[in-house]
């Protein structure tokens, strides 16, 4: 016994005075950072006229439909949204005549479309801004189906 306490007791006694020594230790600060860039994205739900008939009711009144153009930027981005053309004419599948239209920026289509911009983001939210289509009365054309294609840009 006395030997198993000779040998235990120096322990015990490591073990009350280990909590006494002084801790030492050493710190460091570091910077986090970012950097957030502007960022924009654009999609559009073109304009889908449908039928025109020229002989009925679009003899004396035009054909109006409408569609969207949606531009998503970082917030505090500044951005112009302009098209390549802001009407012209659609062009005939089979006859390759053509459909004339106008693209408008108000439901009572008097101002047409132009560039829009500059404008500053004012959150990442989604902006959705209708363009409002016309297609002429009493246009002469020929049985057929008539496309054509713009381009809305986002410049950033």
């Amino acid at each position: 016994m006395k030997r198993l306490l000779s040998r235990l007791l120096p322990a015990l006694v490591g073990l009350l005075f280990a909590g006494s020594a002084s801790a030492q230790s050493a710190f460091v600060d570091f910077t986090v950072q970012a950097a957030v860039a502007a960022s924009c994205t654009i999609a559009a739900t073109g304009i889908n006229f449908g039928a025109y008939d020229p002989i009925g009711a679009n003899d004396v009144a035009p054909l109006d439909q409408s569609g969207t153009v949606t531009v998503r930027c970082t917030k505090g981005s500044i951005y112009n949204l302009t098209f390549d053309k802001y009407g012209g004419n659609m062009v005939g599948g089979a006859t390759a005549e053509l459909l004339s239209y106008s693209i408008f920026s108000d439901a009572g289509r008097t101002v047409p479309w132009a560039a829009v911009g500059p404008i500053t983001a004012p959150s990442r939210a989604a902006v959705a801004r209708t363009i409002y289509g016309r297609v002429a009365a009493g246009q002469d054309v020929s049985v057929d189906n008539y496309t054509d294609t713009v381009r809305a840009t986002v410049t950033y």
